[in-house]
């Protein structure tokens, strides 16, 4: 990454888009697999809308809930990766700022930070769930603890 003029803010950005890029694209898979849109051996899938099918189970939520739910994650992990997207070419370019850095984590801490609730109000805390939710969580808000620039007054 000889191109950015700050390596440290490039590395860790650029390894939360590639993160939220993948898993987007495994839940779409597994969105598409589950809706029959794609061949019974399709391996690239995530695994993630049976998980949540069982984790809501709890309260018997409908299918069309399920369905819902699993759709607003994988939008929400779409805006996260493009915020943090842009928030990358910035790093790269010497124009980090603290505002966008703040926006793209904000969104990608706040997914989990929504995680962490759902696994409470779903008893999910005994599956490992909440505990792989708080790790990522944390971890995104010691990246921006660590990139991000000085405000200016």
């Amino acid at each position: 990454m000889s191109c950015c003029k700050n390596w440290l803010p490039a590395v860790l950005l650029g390894f939360w888009t590639l993160w939220f890029a993948v898993v987007s694209a495994s839940n779409l898979a597994d969105l598409a697999h589950s809706l029959g849109w794609l061949p019974p051996g399709w391996r690239f899938v995530s695994g993630n809308y049976a998980l949540l099918e069982k984790t809501t189970s709890i309260y018997s939520l409908p299918s069309w809930g399920n369905l819902a739910l699993f759709i607003g994650v994988i939008a929400w992990e779409l805006v996260a990766t493009c915020l943090l997207a842009r928030t990358l070419a910035a790093a790269c370019r010497g124009a980090l700022s603290a505002r966008p850095l703040d926006r793209a984590i904000a969104v990608a801490a706040g997914l989990f930070a929504a995680f962490v609730l759902a696994d409470e109000l779903l008893l999910a805390f005994a599956t490992g769930l909440e505990a792989t939710h708080l790790r990522i969580l944390v971890a995104l808000l010691v990246t921006l603890l660590v990139v991000r620039p000085p405000q200016s007054p």
